[in-house]
């Protein structure tokens, strides 16, 4: 059998040790906190103005036993745009932001492929129930979107040239599957695969996450123009 791997470069030398140092403190301090990812400060006749992309804690625990994962209350405060960036949940912090410089356009819910594949199998699971109500919790003049990662991991297609996950069957039965399980249309659920070994990014690879944040960024302005507007 030829070396599929014949053709990629040599993985990159270890990073010096205080860097490492520094990467394992942040490790060690992370919180499930409401962050500012991206800001992207546009002029003032560009169709999207200023954007800027948050993170919230994920909506199962994932920082011990005393965390809860995103709450009911969590999403409502999100939505009416009382949560600023840096706040941490879970910790009893009052959302007192302001209502209009942070209520979202759109927000996405992130699930792996696996999960997905978990919950539509298991129709009466504890975190399909809870993802449902913390879905109908997002009103109407926010955009709601779906993006399933890692899909390489259930597709052997997708995993051998990501471009097959335009045109796998097993990525189009997943994407059903989150339809029919969470209720959303087809068009605002979008497959993608993680990076995770590579150091340089990869045109392929990159396309199907940036047509999910293009999309995103679309479904938002068509909400903005329903008068859901940021001072």
């Amino acid at each position: 059998m030829g070396n599929k791997n014949s053709s990629q470069r040599h993985p990159p030398s270890a990073p010096p040790p205080q860097v490492l140092k520094k990467l394992e403190a942040w490790r060690l301090t992370v919180k499930p906190t409401f962050e500012e990812l991206i800001s992207v400060k546009c002029g003032p006749e560009d169709i999207f103005g200023n954007i800027r992309i948050l993170d919230t804690m994920g909506f199962t625990g994932a920082f011990g036993k005393d965390e809860t994962g995103i709450t009911e209350d969590d999403i409502k405060a999100v939505c009416e745009g009382r949560v600023k960036s840096g706040h941490t949940f879970n910790k009893g912090e009052a959302a007192t932001a302001e209502c209009n410089k942070n209520k979202p356009h759109c927000i996405a819910f992130v699930v792996s492929a696996e999960a997905v594949q978990d919950l539509t199998d298991n129709p009466d699971s504890m975190t399909r129930d809870k993802f449902l109500k913390l879905r109908d919790l997002v009103p109407d003049d926010i955009a709601l979107i779906a993006i399933i990662t890692k899909c390489d991991r259930i597709c052997d297609d997708t995993n051998t040239d990501i471009e097959n996950i335009y045109k796998s069957k097993t990525i189009e039965n997943l994407v059903k599957r989150t339809e029919a399980t969470f209720g959303m249309p087809q068009n605002k659920i979008f497959p993608i695969v993680n990076y995770v070994t590579e150091s340089f990014p990869n045109e392929k690879k990159s396309l199907p996450i940036l047509w999910a944040v293009y999309s995103a960024i679309d479904f938002a302005h068509d909400r903005k123009s329903m008068g859901v507007v940021n001072e």
